[in-house]
């Protein structure tokens, strides 16, 4: 039986907006999500990824299929995931989503994110 791990979602509240959009404040944390998995990037789509979005993916992380696109878009505008797992480090997303058809995903898991090492 495959069991992920606990993965923090935190957002930047919006206090105010640095001149490149993206807003500034503290992190906080607005959810906790349960059996996420979370696996090495290879090389391959460590090079694809850092030429599409100028940073290398570290890991790729596979939510399960009770989080929606709408779940993510905390993290997507500004905020970063956090995996007790691993250290409690902070990882902050490379590029967007990958969500499949749930009828057509046998498993539990239907949304990849890629993310990166926070700087």
């Amino acid at each position: 039986m495959i069991v992920g791990t606990n993965c923090e979602l935190y957002r930047v509240s919006a206090d105010g907006i640095d001149p490149f959009g993206a807003p500034t404040g503290a992190p906080e944390k607005y959810a906790t999500i349960v059996n996420v998995l979370a696996a090495p990037v290879s090389s391959e789509d460590n090079a694809t990824a850092a030429q599409l979005y100028g940073r290398a993916a570290t890991y790729e992380l596979c939510f399960p299929k009770a989080v929606t696109q709408e779940d993510l878009q905390g993290v997507l505008a500004g905020g970063f995931v956090k995996l007790p797992l691993l250290s409690g480090f902070e990882f902050d997303p490379v590029g967007e989503p990958i969500e499949y058809i749930e009828e057509n995903v046998p498993l539990l898991w239907n949304i990849k994110l890629k993310v990166a090492l926070r700087r």
